[in-house]
């Protein structure tokens, strides 16, 4: 018996996506447009349509139509998949944004009512051709990946890139070794080897390749004694005539990779040391930890939050206040190759609130939407203590003198509502607060991410 078949549904708010309040100024937005988004990663199941929308066939050819809506940060933004003609149930288990890269989105969709989910996942590319060309957005599915291997793809090891001529681009996946060990049945895994999958649209075929780091690369990573580690928690896109991308460990550091090279170059690029040293890092550093490539920069934010033990015998979250640091390196080159030589110490420190307590937030009218935890006597806590903060996100505006960033909050890591707020780093405002849908999250986990692809398209954000 096929237990997951009674096991994978999806969720009850997964078939109701949250209504786009209008505020005044979204006409405006709607006229200018919205350069970058907040984008939730998971989809709604909703037979929703607008000028987004494009269309596809699954592989058992039946239509799949996917359509974006659009809202100014902190607000989020969504994406909906539906079969037309059919119901909910022909997509068993939510889609999901694997990668994004300007105006290219990648993303996991499963058909199947029957819910075969080893045999029936595919990968599909949305691409925003209307802004360049005038055309309408285009939806494309690619070739299966042979066996069970693409099960192992998912948002932390997948990157998009967009070649010179636009409608050309790659897939890359850089995943542990294991994952390729089908090709040879002999092979035998040394420390710094992955396994690299590529598809290139100019040949519509995937291929595999085992990459390495070498001992210098190895060596950086200081842990004395201890097997090279890299969890890929994140993928960048430098670009540059060599491909390169970046595969990125939040907690440790940044595996560059050139996926244009014919035998692909890999090099290291340590993260910062971090500020708070002996904490235990594991998890999902993607709740602490932020990175982005703009206008030539590699920006990089780290949280920490600070504990109050009293706390924990009056509240179901004892959170007394966070600390983040924004910091960035030039890209040093469209090559793996130029950052050999790389170290910890190339990063250079932006800006940091040193506590929640540096927020200014005299008559600041947003503070108003932010709920405040009682202490044990019933008094509110001070301004942002006593929340669960998480998630950053940083603003990809591409304006030079933006230092803000986006975090998550909730009353409990198991609250199903949740706020997002925009705080600027340098001069320490809180400059906006907005909900989020949390209904589907029954704890706190990685859910949004940056995105440019509002840039490309116009009319997210209408439903007919």
């Amino acid at each position: 018996m096929d237990t997951q078949k009674y096991f994978i549904h999806l969720q009850k708010g997964t078939l109701h996506p949250p209504v786009l309040w209008r505020r005044p100024e979204d006409d405006d937005d709607a006229a200018a447009g919205i350069p970058w988004v907040l984008l939730d990663l998971e989809a709604y199941v909703a037979d929703h349509r607008n000028a987004t929308t494009a269309y596809s066939l699954s592989e058992s050819a039946k239509e799949i139509q996917v359509t974006f809506f659009f809202a100014r940060p902190p607000r989020f933004s969504y994406f909906c998949v539906f079969c037309p003609g059919r119901d909910h149930t022909e997509i068993p288990i939510e889609p999901k944004i694997l990668a994004m890269d300007e105006g290219l989105v990648l993303l996991r969709i499963f058909v199947s009512p029957e819910k075969e989910l080893n045999r029936d996942r595919d990968f599909y590319l949305y691409q925003a051709n209307g802004a360049e060309d005038g055309g309408p957005p285009s939806l494309i599915r690619l070739p299966r990946l042979p066996g069970l291997v693409r099960c192992l793809f998912d948002y932390d090891n997948v990157g998009l890139l967009r070649c010179n001529e636009k409608t050309d681009f790659i897939v890359a996946a850089l995943c542990d070794v294991d994952a390729g060990r089908f090709m040879d049945e002999g092979f035998k895994e040394r420390e710094g080897q992955f396994a690299l999958f590529v598809y290139n649209s100019k040949c519509q075929a995937w291929s595999v390749n085992v990459v390495s780091l070498d001992h210098q690369q190895l060596r950086k990573q200081p842990v004395p004694g201890e097997w090279f580690l890299h969890f890929n928690s994140k993928v960048i896109t430098i670009g540059g005539e060599a491909g390169t991308m970046g595969f990125v460990d939040l907690w440790r550091g940044i595996i560059l990779c050139d996926v244009l090279e014919g035998n692909p170059n890999l090099s290291y690029v340590p993260l910062p040391k971090p500020k708070v040293q002996g904490r235990l890092r594991r998890g999902e550093a993607g709740l602490h930890r932020d990175i982005a490539v703009i206008r030539g920069q590699i920006k990089y934010v780290e949280l920490e939050t600070t504990g109050d033990p009293s706390l924990f015998r009056t509240r179901r979250y004892a959170n007394d206040g966070w600390m983040a640091w924004k910091y960035s390196r030039p890209v040093a080159a469209a090559n793996s190759a130029a950052a050999a030589n790389s170290s910890s110490d190339d990063w250079r420190m932006e800006c940091a609130i040193g506590s929640s307590d540096d927020i200014c937030v005299d008559d600041n009218p947003h503070l108003e939407l932010l709920p405040r935890p009682e202490d044990k006597e019933g008094r509110p806590l001070p301004p942002f203590k006593g929340l669960a903060i998480c998630h950053p996100a940083l603003s990809l505006s591409g304006d030079g003198d933006d230092d803000t960033v986006y975090f998550m909050n909730k009353m409990f890591p198991g609250d199903d509502k949740a706020w997002v707020i925009a705080v600027n780093m340098r001069t320490k405002e809180l400059l906006g607060v907005a909900r989020f849908a949390a209904e589907r999250t029954d704890v706190v986990i990685f859910t949004y991410a940056h995105s440019r692809i509002s840039k490309y398209l116009t009319g997210g954000g209408i439903i007919y």
